[in-house]
């Protein structure tokens, strides 16, 4: 199984109704993520499932990247919003079809969720940057079953 985890790119403070699920991306984040697709289009043909958050900045994300990815249907998914439990999103994983998956999402859950994936516990020092993408290996979708493969950055 291969597990490509995304964070959204750069996002303006405050959406304009005040809500941080309306919150759009800035153009710097667009163009981070424009690099981080043509990197990750160079190593991935495709995946078999693109699971998305639902919040404006993650569906702009996906915009830029499924660029790249012609055949890509999303599904908004979320456990990928941000205060959802890590370990809900690993269970949600091993339940799935396929064997590809790229999952683009926010912090902290991000972050929590390579660590947990890779590490066995959700708390990490390596946090996930704006655009910044990690693709993990494993046989299943556990706790510490994760390998990191490679990390794309902007």
């Amino acid at each position: 199984m291969l597990v490509c985890v995304m964070r959204h790119g750069d996002a303006e403070t405050f959406g304009r109704d005040g809500r941080d699920e309306t919150r759009c991306l800035t153009e710097r984040g667009r163009m981070a993520n424009e690099r981080v697709a043509r990197q990750l289009i160079d190593r991935q043909s495709g995946f078999d499932r693109y699971w998305v958050s639902p919040y404006v900045r993650a569906q702009q994300t996906a915009d830029d990247v499924l660029e790249y990815y012609a055949d890509a249907t999303r599904e908004s998914v979320e456990l990928l919003t941000p205060e959802k439990e890590a370990s809900a999103l690993l269970d949600a994983l091993a339940a799935a079809d396929g064997d590809s998956f790229l999952l683009i999402g926010h912090n902290p859950l991000v972050t929590r969720f390579v660590a947990l994936f890779i590490e066995g516990a959700a708390g990490s020092q390596r946090y996930l940057g704006t655009s910044e993408l990690f693709a993990i290996e494993a046989e299943v979708a556990a706790p510490a079953c994760g390998v990191l493969k490679y990390s794309l950055t902007p």
